[in-house]
């Protein structure tokens, strides 16, 4: 059987998504979860090769920068935030836009301020060269990004603004936002406050960000144990609500974040049932194999 070109480069894709997610696993393995991994280490190891295999979709420069976008996201989850941003200067198009304003929320983290608002003004560059729907979306990374960096109301206006363009798609992901950064600047009640706006919901993409939000509060080490377990019993209720595989990606995170706050009992029982979710998954499903991996 002679298969088609989309479907070898849609094939390649899936095999860069499988690689970056072992690398993860790998990095994570070697306790890289609350520290930015060795150098050498066999996850950054993985993570370079799926950013060279990423690299050589030539033939498709969506998937391209899709895969590199990925690989470099992950770079910056594991800590290596050096070579997330070498790798990220590779990247073509609107994406790089998306990762430079999420790179510089990960820098605004770690107290590399310059760098970060650096890397907002070189996003903001892209967006204002981009037509289309891609403006906007990086316009969202943005905002995330400032929020974190302090600066609420900018972000919240940037959310109202796209909230306007497209209530459906960004009312959910603007309080996400907003939530992220209060609680970056602990601000644990505001963060809570703007999370409930959704309570109630009745849609699947705004409880999947409702979810996130929390997950995002739950994340902030500069909470007490007692706030971000809070966070995490709102997200595990609220995680019911969300569809398909994306529920047991949610629960994944949510028991990430248990597991950090040594609580590995409820994590274990979360990662079970995730687990449950994904197994029955179409072997063909390239999402499997980085759900299956994460978990």
């Amino acid at each position: 059987m002679h298969t088609t070109g989309r479907a070898r480069r849609r094939a390649a894709l899936g095999a860069v998504l499988f690689a970056f997610s072992m690398g993860i696993a790998l990095a994570r393995g070697a306790g890289a979860a609350t520290a930015a991994a060795p150098a050498g280490s066999p996850g950054l190891l993985a993570l370079d090769y799926a950013f060279r295999f990423g690299s050589a979709i030539d033939a498709d420069p969506k998937d391209k920068a899709k895969a590199q976008e990925s690989v470099v996201r992950d770079y910056a989850g594991l800590g290596a935030l050096d070579e997330a941003l070498g790798r990220a200067e590779r990247i073509e198009g609107w994406r790089q836009g998306v990762i430079f304003a999420d790179l510089a929320g990960e820098l605004a983290r770690v107290g590399r301020t310059e760098e970060a608002w650096s890397l907002i003004r070189r996003a903001e560059e892209i967006r204002q060269s981009i037509r289309g729907w891609q403006n906007p979306r990086i316009a969202a990374h943005i905002g995330q990004s400032l929020a974190l960096l302090g600066d609420v109301e900018e972000s919240r206006r940037i959310a109202m603004e796209l909230i306007a363009y497209d209530g459906q798609q960004y009312t959910g992901r603007s309080v996400a936002v907003i939530a992220a950064g209060y609680a970056s600047r602990g601000r644990f009640d505001e963060a809570m406050e703007e999370v409930a706006r959704l309570d109630g919901t009745q849609d699947l993409y705004d409880n999947w960000w409702r979810t996130v939000g929390l997950i995002g509060v739950a994340r902030e080490t500069g909470l007490s144990e007692e706030q971000r377990l809070q966070a995490l019993h709102e997200a595990r209720e609220t995680a019911a609500g969300v569809d398909g595989w994306k529920r047991a990606e949610a629960l994944a995170g949510i028991a990430e974040e248990y597991a950090r706050l040594g609580q590995r009992k409820p994590a274990r029982r979360i990662l079970k049932e995730a687990d449950g979710m994904v197994l029955p998954l179409d072997d063909a499903l390239p999402v499997k194999a980085v759900l299956l991996s994460n978990l």
